[in-house]
């Protein structure tokens, strides 16, 4: 079941020209999903305004920005989403794998408030066991939750996933009223943790240890994971809706 989430966002939405990256929605439980692969288009970009835009194709409706879109300066806020927080410690001895849910358990954690944001309850503990399932939780690599596990959590709750590849895509994704998931270097080691909404270059954070809290954007982005089996897709940056 997929429940539709609109994020309250204000402002004037630019598009560019090029390619806009296509990929299918995933239908719901299944295990595995293809991962899409991202043609960039090298054509010079060329702004045309939200409204030229409509007077050409007639539509009005707000288009989420991804990939070659860009968003105007003007654009400021967008609404987090709500999202019920877990703790990547409230069954912590639990081992699904080679590990812990203490140790390793930050990637279903922060799955299973993902998908509470589209009314699916499922507690981190039995994401883990989805997510080991598919191969991609605590298995191959000798780690926690590579980046590709996004991909089958978008595969489980029917919705779309996406990598973001610079800091435009990630930032417009914020705007569009994504939810981004993060892998990120994070005290001594790497962790993942959700991103939602935008408000004035920051975003709030949902975090298995650390909880909710606003932080810039582009520190997060920052902040990336370059450990290789947290980008198996070629970033540790996924954005879903």
């Amino acid at each position: 079941m997929k429940n539709t989430m609109i994020a309250v966002c204000s402002s004037v939405l630019l598009l560019t020209s090029g390619t806009v990256p296509v990929f299918a929605e995933s239908p719901k439980n299944e295990p595995k999903v293809s991962h899409p692969i991202i043609i960039v288009d090298n054509a010079e970009e060329k702004a045309v305004s939200a409204k030229d835009k409509t007077a050409e194709t007639g539509i009005t409706d707000r288009i989420p920005s991804v990939g070659n879109y860009m968003l105007s300066e003007e654009f400021t806020y967008c609404e987090p989403k709500w999202m019920r927080w877990y703790g990547q410690y409230s069954n912590p001895y639990i081992v699904i794998g080679s590990g812990n849910m203490q140790s390793n358990g930050c990637v279903p954690t922060a799955a299973a408030m993902l998908l509470s944001a589209y009314g699916i309850n499922v507690s981190p503990t039995d994401m883990g066991y989805y997510l080991y399932d598919t191969g991609n939780f605590d298995n191959y690599y000798g780690h926690g939750g590579s980046d590709l596990c996004w991909y089958d959590v978008a595969a489980y709750a029917g919705i779309s996933a996406q990598g973001m590849y610079d800091y435009d895509s990630f930032a417009s994704a914020l705007q569009s009223g994504a939810i981004v998931a993060c892998h990120i270097y994070y005290g001594g080691g790497t962790h993942a943790v959700l991103a939602t909404g935008y408000d004035n270059g920051k975003t709030m954070v949902y975090d298995p240890i650390g909880g909710k809290y606003w932080q810039s954007a582009s520190h997060l982005w920052n902040s990336q994971s370059y450990v290789w089996n947290d980008r198996l897709s070629g970033t540790s940056i996924i954005a879903l809706w």
